[in-house]
Order: C-alpha cells, then structure tokens, then sequence
C-alpha cells in the first residue's frame, strides 16, 4: 500500500491565523512603575468638613468616655471607632487608636483626638 499526500475527508489542517504572520513587530514595552509612598492611602484627600467632624467626634469620645463602666468604656471605643471610620475611611491610625482605647488604663490618654490630627497633618492640602 502505498503513502499518498493527498489529504482523506476526516483529517483537519491547522494553520496559523494571519495577523500572528503578519505582524512581525515587537509588542510595546510596559509603563514605567509608579513609586508607592506612605501617603497612597491619603491619595484622594478628605474634605476639610470631615476632618472638622472627625475632631469633633474624637475630642468628644476622649472627654466623655472616662465616666462608663470597664465594659461600658470598651462598647463607647467600639462605637466611637465605627463612626470614625464610617466619617474617615479606613485608616491604620484609626485601627492602632481602636487597639490602644481597648486596653485597660490606657483609654485616659487622649488617642483618639492623636489618631485623627495624624490624619489630619497628613492630608494633602488642595493648592
């Protein structure tokens, strides 16, 4: 028997498409990096009113937080975290701040006035 070239009706020629042929250029180099700096969360900027509302919230927590009860102070952080949080967005200073009025005896520095003017000194002003 002999071998023929000629192709039966079950078998299928696979080619490549054209445009792979066709395009002998090489694809264009990547963009540069962009440098991450500490103040990639601070990217956006608050608004100078939240920024205000924040202190407010946080020197109120700080002076009236003192006069609950162990379980009662640790809710009141909780509670005062939240709210900072849904003003503020996430922001770490906040989460050490939540930490830090948590721990027993730890609550009478005012943390939570410290956490939100960090925030504060590190935005970014609108020039």
């Amino acid at each position: 028997m002999a071998e023929t070239n000629q192709p039966d009706e079950n078998s299928i020629e696979i080619s490549p498409p054209p445009a792979a042929i066709a395009d002998p250029s090489p694809p264009p180099p990547p963009p540069p990096p962009t440098p991450v700096t500490a103040s990639v969360a601070n990217a956006a900027g608050l608004s100078m009113l939240r920024l205000v509302l924040a202190l407010g919230v946080a020197s109120f927590a700080d002076t009236l937080g003192v006069p609950f009860g162990e379980l009662g102070v640790i809710v009141f952080d909780l509670c005062v975290g939240f709210v900072l949080f849904a003003i503020l967005g996430f922001r770490v200073e906040l989460l050490f701040a939540t930490v830090a009025e948590a721990i027993p005896f730890v609550g009478i520095f005012p943390s939570w006035v410290l956490a939100v003017a960090s925030i504060w000194a590190r935005n970014p002003r609108a020039e």
